[in-house]
Formats: structure tokens, C-alpha cells, sequence
């Protein structure tokens, strides 16, 4: 998995996986599409449908883009959710 890629669970699943220094868990039911300008550097976690939790290395600049919402972030952890009925 790398940016430019989008991520999709079914029902009763869940992936985990990491991208350079960022690491991501994306729950049942969701979609996610990562963005970024190297194969290792993610700088765009996009959560159409569904949850995401992530964890960001320090460094440059990042986005979480949801819906209704957009975050600018720093090394952190994030935990985002789009409800049905938001999508």
C-alpha cells in the first residue's frame, strides 16, 4: 500500500498497515484513499466512508479530509469516523 492507492473493507474486516512512518488501521465497511508525493511519505488520509485510525510520524505538513471537515495535523494520532448517514 502506497499513496495514490484507495483502501476498501467489507463487512467484518479490518486492515492494518503502515507507509513509511505512519501506520493506519481501517475498520469494517470503509473507504480511504491516501495521498502523497513519495512511495513512502503519505501527506492526505481521505476517509470517504467508514473509520481510520492513524499515527503520524513527525515531519512535514499533513491532512485528514473527511466530508463535513478538514485537519491539518503534525506527528500525532488521529482517530476519524464518517457516520452513513454524513457520506
Amino acid at each position: 500500500i502506497a499513496p495514490g492507492d484507495r483502501v476498501e473493507t467489507g463487512p467484518g474486516s479490518t486492515v492494518v498497515f503502515a507507509v513509511g512512518d505512519s501506520a493506519f488501521m481501517v475498520r469494517q465497511n470503509s473507504r480511504v484513499a491516501l495521498e502523497g508525493d513519495t512511495p513512502t511519505a503519505v501527506k492526505v488520509l481521505r476517509l470517504l466512508t467508514g473509520a481510520v485510525a492513524s499515527v503520524w510520524g513527525k515531519g512535514t505538513d499533513r491532512q485528514v479530509v473527511l466530508p463535513t471537515a478538514t485537519a491539518g495535523i503534525r506527528g500525532t494520532g488521529v482517530y476519524a469516523e464518517v457516520f452513513a448517514d454524513q457520506a
